[in-house]
């Protein structure tokens, strides 16, 4: 099977995806939407949830002049974005709390 495009898979010309917003050019973005599935319902399973997928394009100047590769470059601005929304969402860290002793 060759490589599908929007039309193949019937994706509405309105569709927010990120492959598409890549294509128009943006390199940082978030996407979020509601997922609905066609599984059962039981203890441990429901068909609806949430999900979000966050993008990043990188380009090799970004780590050139970093001094890292960009492998290392990606994980520890990944690290840094993470941390970021983290602290966002829950605030600081206390000297008591589990995540502030694994920290390096």
């Amino acid at each position: 099977m060759g490589v599908l495009n929007f039309d193949d898979v019937l994706v509405p010309p309105d569709h927010c995806s990120s492959s598409r917003a890549v294509e128009e050019g943006h390199t940082h973005f978030l996407v979020a939407g509601d997922i609905y599935r066609r599984d059962s319902i039981d203890s441990t399973h429901y068909p609806v949830f949430h999900q979000m997928e966050g993008v990043r394009v990188f380009f090799p100047g970004d780590w050139e002049t970093s001094g890292m590769d960009g492998t290392s470059y990606v994980a520890e601005d990944l690290k840094k974005c993470l941390d970021g929304l983290a602290r966002h969402l829950f605030g600081e860290l206390r000297s008591g709390d589990c995540l502030n002793q694994m920290q390096t």
